[in-house]
């Protein structure tokens, strides 16, 4: 950085044939070597540009310039499982449905998504382990988190000032998102997940098998499994076909109470 620096100030910052463009993952990084640089780039950034993920109007229209068949609901339920990021729309296999793609990306163990939880927090953050433990924090009530309680369960940042910029740095990478609390200071502060981020939060490698084992623990949690509960063996065989379905429901269904 310290060259960059050098060679913009003394070199660069008057050839106009030279436009300096920083981007990448890692909007923390980005936003403490460059944009709050405090050296030799500081209030150097003439514009800040926060790509955000696809709206569900534009997933719709990616949906379809891909070419994948999905009438509207499809299509919402292909955005509240995983969000507006087109890499993860691309994904979508036009020869299977959104519940079999959900199901394939993220439960079974060659999906492209079963270990995207831990690769991106590899890839984005020192100490990886201490933000996984924040998000999850987070990620265990969807009505969000105070920052008071995510001080007095979090074993490995800690409080202050350290806590702070880890809770920034997941924001800045749309991780989460800050909702102040009127009247209150920080410490009122709820954080949530972010939309599209739910179904990345509790790894697939956690479990021995992931994928049965998450259909079962849909089937738990739904009105499906409740009715079944009275239904004989062979319902329940029926039950289990259907697990694709009512996991996609139940991911769409977390997905909307975050936004």
């Amino acid at each position: 950085m310290s060259a960059l620096e050098y060679f913009w100030n003394r070199h660069w910052v008057n050839d106009r044939r030279i436009k300096l463009v920083v981007c990448g993952s890692s909007a923390s990084w980005i936003m403490r070597k460059i944009v709050k640089s405090r050296g030799g780039l500081h209030n150097r950034a003439t514009r800040r540009i926060n790509l955000k993920p696809f709206s569900l109007k534009e997933t719709c229209d990616f949906l379809r310039y891909v070419r994948y068949p999905a009438n509207q609901e499809q299509t919402l339920r292909a955005y509240m499982a995983v969000g507006g990021v087109p890499y993860y729309l691309k994904q979508f296999r036009k020869s299977q449905s959104v519940d079999r793609n959900i199901s394939r990306m993220l439960f079974d163990r060659n999906g492209p998504l079963f270990d995207e939880f831990g690769e991106i927090f590899g890839s984005l953050f020192d100490e990886a382990e201490k933000y996984e433990e924040l998000i999850k924090l987070v990620a265990g009530r969807q009505e969000g988190v105070f920052r008071q309680e995510i001080e007095t369960r979090n074993k490995l940042t800690g409080k202050g000032g350290t806590l702070s910029r880890r809770l920034e740095d997941l924001e800045a990478a749309g991780f989460i998102a800050s909702l102040s609390s009127f009247g209150k200071k920080s410490r009122g502060t709820i954080y949530r997940l972010s939309h599209g981020i739910e179904a990345l939060t509790h790894p697939a490698g956690d479990h021995e098998d992931a994928g049965s084992h998450r259909h079962r623990e849909d089937h738990r949690e739904t009105p499906a499994r409740h009715r079944s509960r009275d239904l004989s063996s062979s319902s329940s065989v029926r039950s289990r076909r259907t697990s694709s379905s009512s996991l996609a429901m139940r991911l769409a269904s977390v997905s909307l109470s975050a936004m």
